[in-house]
C-alpha cells in the first residue's frame, strides 16, 4: 500500500501538479487505494481492521489519534492507524493535515 501511495502522490504532485495537502490530493489519492486494495477499507469504520479479523494483534494495528486544529464547542478526534501515520510521513504530509482529510473523506462518505 505504501508503494503504490507514494507512486499515487509522484503522479499527482509531479505529473499533474496538485498541490499535497489539497482536498482533491487526499479524495484521489484515497480513490486510488481503494480501488486496489478494497480489502483493507470498512467504509463504516475505517481504520478498524480487527472487526474483520484482518491482522489482528499485529503492531500495525495501532492507532494514534489526533485531535482536530479546530477548537469548537465539540471537540472531534480523527483515529489514524501506524499505517496512516507512516504513510503521511514519508510523503511529507502533517498529521494534523492528514487527519483533517481523513475527516473530511469520512464526513462526505
Amino acid at each position: 500500500m505504501t508503494r503504490l501511495a507514494e507512486g499515487v502522490h509522484e503522479k499527482l504532485v509531479v505529473e499533474e501538479g496538485i498541490q499535497p495537502a489539497s482536498a482533491e490530493y487526499f479524495r484521489r489519492l484515497d480513490k486510488r487505494l481503494r480501488q486496489v486494495f478494497p480489502d483493507r477499507f470498512d467504509d463504516a469504520d475505517q481504520g478498524n481492521q480487527d472487526d474483520r479479523g484482518h491482522n489482528e494483534g499485529r503492531a500495525t494495528d495501532r492507532q494514534r489519534t489526533v485531535a482536530a486544529p479546530n477548537r469548537g464547542s465539540a471537540p472531534r478526534k480523527v483515529t489514524l492507524t501506524t499505517d496512516q501515520v507512516n504513510l503521511a510521513k514519508r510523503l511529507g504530509v502533517p498529521l494534523k493535515e492528514y487527519a483533517l482529510q481523513v475527516a473530511e473523506l469520512q464526513r462526505n462518505a
